[in-house]
């Protein structure tokens, strides 16, 4: 009976050990929200650029509204109800708008210790100003010890 208990003990220590060290990660992954929020009001492209994988990155944007589809479609009949562009694309048109700002809300943390997964609601404002919000969901991996983000994909209203 001792050696059961002896046995439960130590498992039950191994579980408390691993769920701690996944909140360290889960840390780690509000880090980088945190930098990935304060590049862009900063406009801080070195930061920005260094939270992503450089390969097989996947940025994507979808329209949420329909009728917001069908008003800009009528436009230019060309478009998608979405675009897709690399993380950098995405940096450049941030740099030639004015003063940018994502807020994030009901952030949520998904991770082990090397793969990760983040959904939140967002609202981006340029100068002062909300332009869209969404859902926002985020794939990050641990490589060589520092988290990045492998996509980004989001819903798009306004």
């Amino acid at each position: 009976m001792k050696r059961v208990i002896t046995v439960f003990i130590f498992l039950l220590s191994l579980t408390q050990v691993k769920a701690q060290e996944f909140a360290k990660e889960k840390a780690e992954i509000n880090g980088i929200l945190d930098q990935f929020r304060t590049s862009i009001s900063k406009k801080d492209s070195v930061t920005f650029l260094r939270l992503f994988t450089p390969q097989a990155f996947v940025w994507i944007g979808v329209m949420k509204n329909q009728n917001q589809f069908k008003e800009v479609t009528a436009k230019k009949p060309d478009l998608k109800n979405y675009f897709s562009v690399g993380y950098d694309t995405f940096y450049k048109f941030l740099g030639d708008k004015g003063k940018q700002e994502e807020i994030f809300k009901n952030v949520r943390i998904t991770n082990d210790d090397v793969l990760g997964s983040v959904t939140f609601d967002y609202e981006y404002w340029n100068d002062g100003k909300m332009t869209n919000w969404g859902k926002e969901f985020w794939h990050l991996i641990k490589m060589n010890n520092e988290w990045k983000i492998v996509s980004v994909i989001f819903s798009i209203a306004e």
